[in-house]
């Protein structure tokens, strides 16, 4: 009988624990302590609330960063690649408007 244990009252359960206490005049002593599961449940649904949107902001906080990563390695490509079309094409005049250190050597 002492222990945690789940017992149902009425339409809710409730968790219920059982400590024995010291004897007092031969008399078995023991605390009942309960509380409705519901409730205890109730203050983890907020919680949860709370993490999934904290999950989402940083789900579309790393999108946008990726897609503006991505944009700010292919842009330079990109016109590198335009310029190296023209080239092609015998347009040697036309001017590349790269100025980064890590595609300029390109």
């Amino acid at each position: 009988m002492v222990g945690t244990h789940v017992t149902r009252l009425g339409e809710e359960d409730h968790q219920v624990r059982v400590i024995a206490l010291e004897s007092i005049g031969g008399q078995r002593v023991i605390a009942v302590l309960g509380r409705s599961l519901t409730a205890a449940i109730a203050s983890f649904a907020s919680l949860r609330a709370t993490l999934a949107a904290l999950v989402l902001a940083g789900l579309v906080v790393s999108f946008a960063g990726s897609v503006l990563i991505a944009a700010n390695i292919t842009r330079p490509v990109s016109e590198l690649a335009t310029a190296a079309g023209r080239i092609e094409h015998g347009d040697y005049g036309a001017e590349v408007g790269v100025q980064r250190a890590d595609v300029g050597t390109c």
